[in-house]
């Protein structure tokens, strides 16, 4: 598909004049060399290419810190073009303390201060003019992240590129996903060998429930060899808080040295903190802070064998009363479009469930409303069986969740949380689109 000069030109100006208008005192500072001070932080990219006489091109480009020490990172980053036409790739690393001439740049306190709409959040961001030759480069960099470049137009007489972020990845690990999902469970299997005995074998089953903004609850039951309860040995119950934990984390470790592992266990192979002490080296996860993956000595071994993330996908619809309102937004040459939707449970009987379904427009005004109605069985056990899913945190102004995440790496993200899609972007070359739930009730 060819695209004049003429209508990306017009597609330049409209996107620069919808963006929000320079404030004359930055109110947000910004942090240097931000980016690379967390190991794991990841970014995407939307590429658009145009050269007068040749067809526009589309493509995405990905980067991630792969190291950080605190004085060094190590990064790496590549692209490819969706036409076939090439890609490529690179690593490097970045001094911490001491930036490049263009790292100065992006950091200068002097640049004009713009908020932009990117990869499902707004950003405060400093924006840099300079030129390529006869090509100007305008660069909208984060405060936050600095150097992270929320959005880049380079554009000349015949030639124009636009670079926006699709998706962004902190890095930085919600200490409490791991309580966060209502009916998750993981048993660990523990393993005790003594000279002239057979093997004491036992299990614990750990299960999440009451979940709340603030905290959830913990149940505990001890299982025989063949998991089955142990007479006298009653299930046990705690509370994990939130916000005191969070409070808390702050203070140094004192403890032991970690070393970063990969550790197989019978769910699977995990990323793990390793610690040794006397003779016992334990992993825990990565990913789900608090999650035991094995620990092992001598003569003994505990190991996780199986790990249900617990969504539900019909939770929404599994009692009357239960809601969902979602809010799209379509961005298309600097003009939005906004609508609403929302599911009302009307009732949930007898493996069956009547919802109603309601669109409105920016305005509010009903545009249409039917009525349907769903299969909802008993949840099945496991209801997410753990297969390396990702999951992130996130927050919408509807509450906390913990989703999982399906990135199809062309533009497009979700995060869902019990079968309901939290938050979706997709950006193509010409839309932008961002959906999320605002409202939600769920019993």
């Amino acid at each position: 598909m060819r695209t004049t000069c003429a209508a990306l030109l017009l597609l330049v100006a409209t996107v620069a004049i919808a963006q929000d208008k320079p404030k004359p005192n930055a109110t947000t500072a910004i942090k240097p060399m931000e980016l690379y001070r967390v190991a794991g932080r990841a970014w995407t990219y939307r590429l658009t290419e145009w050269n007068r006489g040749g067809s526009t091109r589309t493509g995405n480009e990905r980067g991630s810190v792969t190291s950080s020490d605190g004085k060094l990172a190590a990064y790496k980053s590549s692209y490819t073009w969706e036409d076939g036409s090439g890609g490529g790739g690179s690593s490097g690393e970045v001094k911490l303390n001491d930036m490049d001439v263009e790292e100065k740049a992006l950091a200068d306190e002097a640049l004009p201060e713009e908020s932009l709409e990117m990869a499902g959040r707004g950003w405060v961001c400093r924006r840099h003019v300079t030129k390529e030759g006869d090509i100007e480069v305008t660069t909208w960099v984060s405060a936050e992240y600095h150097p992270l470049v929320i959005k880049q137009v380079k554009l000349g007489k015949d030639y124009c590129r636009i670079r926006k972020l699709t998706s962004f990845e902190t890095g930085e690990t919600d200490p409490w996903g791991l309580y966060r999902v209502d009916g998750r469970s993981w048993t660990v299997k523990s393993t005790t060998e003594i000279a002239g005995m057979d093997p004491m074998v036992s299990y614990v089953r750990y299960t999440v429930s009451k979940v709340t903004g603030k905290g959830a609850t913990l149940t505990f039951d001890t299982l025989d060899k063949d998991k089955k309860a142990i007479e006298g040995i009653p299930a046990s119950e705690t509370e994990i808080v939130f916000e005191l934990a969070q409070a808390a984390g702050g203070a140094k470790d004192e403890g032991p040295v970690m070393a970063r592992e990969r550790k197989k266990c019978e769910v699977g192979e995990f990323d793990c903190w390793a610690v040794e002490v006397a003779g016992m080296k334990s992993w825990t996860s990565v990913a789900f802070p608090g999650l035991l993956v094995c620990i092992e000595s001598k003569s003994h071994k505990s190991e996780l064998v199986e790990f249900d993330l617990g969504h539900d996908a019909r939770r929404l619809y599994r009692k009357a009363g239960n809601y969902c309102v979602t809010s799209t937004t379509h961005t298309f040459a600097g003009m939005k479009v906004q609508n609403s939707m929302r599911i009302d449970v009307v009732s949930a009987d007898k493996g069956r469930a009547r919802y109603t379904t309601t669109s409105y427009d920016e305005a509010g005004n009903e545009q249409f409303k039917n009525e349907s109605s769903i299969k909802v069985s008993e949840p099945t056990s496991p209801r997410m069986r753990y297969t390396n899913q990702v999951e992130e945190t996130i927050s919408t102004p509807a509450g906390t969740f913990r989703c999982v995440v399906a990135d199809t790496g062309n533009g497009m993200k979700s995060w869902m949380w019990h079968g309901i899609v939290i938050r979706s972007v997709m950006e193509t070359k010409d839309i932008t689109m961002l959906q999320e739930v605002t409202e939600l009730k769920v019993e």
